[in-house]
């Protein structure tokens, strides 16, 4: 599969494949790129974030989503790479601060549940098992046909 260096996702796939061959200064490179196009600001951010995030580099990576988000405020997956970022970087507050914004945006059901998931995992990740399964509950009662608030409370059960 051939590199079209006017197609985003295609500029996107090299650069994450770059980034996993440990080529990060090329990849961020290539999403620079990307982000000379406004109408790909976010995913540049997010894709600059996964390779900073990649390297260790948490604080990097926040800053690059702090940057965009005060562009494209409330975008959900600059929203969503912000709370891991800040988590990865020993800030559990500052992600859920991050959280608490996406659920302000949330107008479905559907993605009000898939918050809570995300809140749960973050909570998982922070060792707080106590908050994570409430959070995975209240995915659950929102949405029952989400898997994934079931399978982890009957996991954390056993």
């Amino acid at each position: 599969m051939g590199i079209d260096p006017q197609d985003s996702r295609s500029l996107g796939r090299h650069a994450r494949r770059l980034a996993s061959q440990g080529k990060g200064e090329q990849a961020l490179e290539l999403a620079g790129r990307l982000a000379k196009n406004p109408d790909f600001g976010p995913a540049a951010a997010e894709l600059k974030a996964e390779i900073y995030a990649g390297r260790s580099q948490p604080k990097k990576a926040i800053e690059v989503l702090e940057k965009e988000l005060s562009v494209s405020k409330r975008h959900p997956g600059l929203l969503t790479a912000l709370a891991w970022s800040r988590q990865r970087d020993g800030d559990y507050k500052g992600a859920l601060k991050a959280t608490a914004e996406l659920k302000a945006g949330a107008t479905t059901t559907s993605a009000r549940a898939s918050i809570a998931v995300l809140e749960a995992q973050l909570s998982l990740a922070d060792g707080r098992i106590q908050a994570a399964l409430t959070s995975f509950r209240e995915a659950h009662a929102l949405d029952p046909s989400n898997l994934s608030a079931p399978c982890a409370v009957r996991l954390r059960a056993m």
